[in-house]
This record gives structure tokens, C-alpha cells and sequence, in this order.
């Protein structure tokens, strides 16, 4: 069975913006500050199982001057970039690599942020012995920690 392997940043980026009470999308709270990964949701699962890869970073920091950066379990940075936000829709651009992900915010509150993002990546169908083109969902949680 053929592997394809993908890497994808699947933790949030967002920004502060001057009408944070809209509440536009789920988004009652500002994303400065330290975030905690809690969990991963991939779909279809099938993408785990072919070698589908999400970064390893436990927090992620975003600074009110528009800036992000993860860190390990250990503390090291592992990775650090540039976001803004419109709405609920939030624009991350990582330094090291300069594709710019979208993300939706499902919820942000003082405690709790969730996001979304879709990719399309290539997997083995069993069926036809073929990679296809598949969109994969990734949901990530995270609670604040400072």
C-alpha cells in the first residue's frame, strides 16, 4: 500500500481586531496569549492511516502585533509566523514555509478555542489501487493557559 504523507500546521491562528464584541462566527474572546493543544479531529481517518502528519506543537502563542509561535511538549519553538483575522476567518502565514492557511474559528471564548481547516491531500483507494484527490477536516481545541 502506497504512503503519502502530508504535513499540515493544524492549530489556529488569529488576530485582534478593534470590533472583538461582535461575536462574528463564534468569536466572543480575543486570541492573544498562550493556548494548550487539547485535541485533534482528523476526517476521513483513513488519513491518519496513510502517513497524514500534524506538527507536533503543545502550545501556541499569538502576540497582539499580528505574530504567532509553537512550541514543543518541551518548550522548544517549533515554528512561528504571521496571522491577521476577518471575522471568524482567520489568516495564518508560517515563516519557514509561505502558504497561507485558512482557518474557521467555530469558537474562541476566554477558556476555549476551536478551529477548522480543510486540505486536499492525495489517498490510496484500496478499491481501485489508486490515490485520489480527497479534502481532509481538521478540527483543533485548545485552552488558554495564560
Amino acid at each position: 500500500m502506497m504512503l503519502f504523507t502530508i504535513m499540515v500546521t493544524a492549530f489556529g491562528f488569529m488576530a485582534c481586531s478593534d470590533d472583538d464584541d461582535d461575536n462574528k462566527g463564534g468569536v466572543e474572546a480575543s486570541i492573544v496569549g498562550k493556548w494548550e493543544h487539547i485535541s485533534t479531529d482528523v476526517d476521513p481517518i483513513e488519513a491518519l492511516e496513510q502517513g497524514f502528519e500534524e506538527k507536533d506543537i503543545s502550545v501556541i502563542e499569538y502576540t497582539s502585533k499580528g505574530k504567532y509561535f509553537g512550541y514543543s511538549e518541551n518548550g522548544d519553538k517549533v515554528e512561528s509566523g504571521s496571522w491577521t483575522l476577518d471575522g471568524n476567518l482567520l489568516y495564518a502565514t508560517d515563516d519557514t514555509l509561505p502558504i497561507p492557511f485558512t482557518f474557521t474559528i467555530l469558537q474562541l471564548t476566554e477558556t476555549t478555542l476551536k478551529f477548522e481547516t480543510k486540505v486536499t491531500t492525495l489517498l490510496y483507494n484500496e478499491q481501485t489501487e489508486e490515490l485520489e484527490e480527497t479534502e481532509v477536516t481538521i478540527q483543533s481545541t485548545y485552552t488558554r493557559i495564560s
